[in-house]
């Protein structure tokens, strides 16, 4: 059966906000507080209900206040990439 657009929306803010998440994560883990100033989100294969995922995020560069961030999702089984985002944080002084 197709889905309808409202689960499509509610998938699409899941993982948004599961890869915000852990690039967040990842600058809590280092003692630094950090808000979301930009993020770029690109879904490259679909994702079946069910199937087990990993999420990974890094830090690409520091500028100042400003972390740029990226993370993926992958599939455990396969690894192949679903999702990616790379993302703008301002670190808080």
């Amino acid at each position: 059966t197709a889905r309808s657009p409202r689960k499509y929306n509610q998938l699409a803010m899941t993982s948004s906000r599961a890869l915000d998440d852990v690039m967040a994560n990842w600058l809590y883990l280092r003692g630094e507080r950090a808000v979301t100033a930009k993020c770029n989100l690109r879904y490259k294969a679909p994702l079946p209900t069910g199937v087990p995922t990993q999420l990974k995020s890094w830090c690409l560069k520091r500028k100042g206040r400003l972390a740029m961030m990226a993370s993926e999702i992958r599939r455990r089984d396969t690894l192949e990439v679903i999702a990616e985002c790379d993302a703008t944080f301002m670190v808080a002084s």
